[in-house]
């Protein structure tokens, strides 16, 4: 099993929200993390044996959206020993998806274009195209305006991102490629072995196409004329995003001089009160995917990951503390003891 795969896991885990800090690391996920094979439990092993099948399976299907879903997790590893596996090449999953009008393949190859994928693709023809196909999405104008400024075309960089201003959606890759990954694998009752890792690799996958460039942080603290772009793109992330796109949200409000402190300390309580909601079931999440029996009340609840796939994660979490009767104080504090117990 490539060394890759091994700590993608531990990664994906944290992407899909597994951030409760209550939850002692164990020998075996040490393992896992470390890529250390010899080291893992028999379950790992099969856990890791089981990811690559995953793998192969979306890599080979019929449905563009599963193999670009997959295709980062394709090892040369797996290329070289598995002659019989027809895996795509990257210039033939990139002429795939020239023609797409799916906003998830756009995401994932705009980013894909920007790394492994430089070679056989252009990033900006999949981000034109991306905002073509949603031009009401904020992700959309804010991929392109990062990239035009990445490469040093200042002017339509500004001209992308004042886009942000009028745009009133907020597209997430991160929940749209678990909602594939579930409809793959769809069956009643728990998630099986089978969603679980398939929804594994969606989780990092679709976590690399919405994960915000550093650079966006500065700029909108650096530029006033920018800043009812930065504000609305803020307010939309905190509202339907990610908790990865809460925190960008909160890193770009505590630059804008208009933020007042009560907003900022607002936020960071709640930032707190939403890992804390969504880490809860994600503990039962690594039980079942280690193949441990989940010990937790918590984990009687099987509806989550559909809930969290439908709703994106923010929207999840502020539900799942209305549907327990938690407040987000309360929450929060929660969080706080969690993390000073795994200390």
């Amino acid at each position: 099993m490539p060394l890759r795969l091994n700590a993608a896991l531990a990664v994906i885990l944290v992407c899909l929200g597994a951030v409760a800090p209550a939850r002692a690391v164990d020998e075996d996920v040490n393992a896992y993390v470390n890529g250390n094979f010899e080291a893992m439990s028999a379950e790992q092993r099969a856990l890791s044996v089981e990811m690559e099948r995953a793998i192969d399976r979306a890599a080979t299907s019929p449905d563009l959206r599963l193999r670009v879903l997959a295709a980062p997790w394709i090892s040369m590893q797996q290329r070289i020993t598995k002659p019989e596996v027809r895996f795509p090449t990257a210039k033939e999953l990139a002429d795939a998806a020239q023609g797409s009008t799916d906003p998830y393949v756009l995401a994932v190859m705009a980013a894909r274009c920007r790394g492994a994928m430089a070679a056989e693709c252009n990033t900006i023809d999949f981000l034109h195209r991306w905002t073509e196909v949603a031009p009401q999405d904020a992700r959309a104008w804010l991929n392109l305006a990062l990239w035009e400024r990445s490469q040093g075309h200042e002017e339509a960089s500004v001209q992308a991102f004042q886009k942000i201003t009028t745009a009133n959606e907020l597209s997430d890759p991160h929940a749209m490629g678990l909602q594939i990954a579930i409809a793959a694998t769809k069956e009643e009752g728990p998630p099986s072995r089978d969603q679980l890792v398939l929804v594994t690799q969606a989780a990092a996958t679709g976590s690399m196409a919405a994960l915000p460039i550093p650079s966006l942080v500065p700029w909108c603290g650096s530029d006033d004329t920018l800043t009812p772009a930065c504000r609305h793109l803020a307010d939309l992330m905190l509202e339907r995003g990610s908790l990865l796109d809460f925190g960008l949200a909160v890193a770009i409000l505590d630059r804008l001089p208009a933020t007042a402190t009560a907003e900022r300390q607002r936020l960071a309580i709640e930032k707190k009160a939403y890992f804390w909601a969504l880490g809860r079931p994600t503990t039962c999440y690594l039980d079942r995917a280690l193949n441990k029996k989940p010990e937790s009340p918590d984990c009687s609840d099987t509806d989550w990951l559909n809930r969290v796939a439908a709703l994106g994660e923010v929207r999840y979490a502020k539900a799942e503390l209305q549907r327990l009767g938690v407040s987000v104080a309360d929450a929060a504090a929660a969080y706080d003891h969690d993390l000073a117990a795994a200390h």
